[in-house]
């Protein structure tokens, strides 16, 4: 399955892109970005370890610091244990994750992200 991590990258860039665009135009309904999270989990745990042992590609580390921030900001607990600062934290990671994805380009000097762990 040679590419595996590839094509499961460039299949849910645009959706992830999509979605956070439309969480932060409305944070009323968290579930639909929430099922998008569950769903590249999901689907990450199918591709065979092989194929998670091979060098990061362009633009992945901006592809899972996307999906990161999105699972945090949509996990069902975060209103009741966070404060508003850190909450304001994670949005404008949220933000800055929208415009990586949107452009195409690398994350800030500081951010960075790594694959899930098997």
């Amino acid at each position: 399955m040679p590419g595996a991590v590839r094509q499961f990258v460039e299949n849910y860039w645009p959706r992830l892109e999509a979605e956070i665009g439309r969480f932060l135009a409305d944070r009323s309904s968290p579930q639909r970005a929430r099922t998008l999270v569950v769903a590249i989990r999901s689907k990450w745990e199918r591709i065979p370890p092989e194929e998670k042992q091979m060098v990061y590609l362009d633009k992945e580390v901006e592809f899972w610091f996307a999906v990161y921030s999105l699972d945090h900001l949509t996990s069902a607990p975060l209103d009741e244990r966070v404060t508003a600062e850190y909450r304001e934290e994670l949005e404008q990671s949220l933000r800055i994750s929208h415009e990586v994805l949107q452009r195409h380009t690398k994350l800030p000097p500081g951010l960075n992200a790594r694959r899930p762990l098997p």
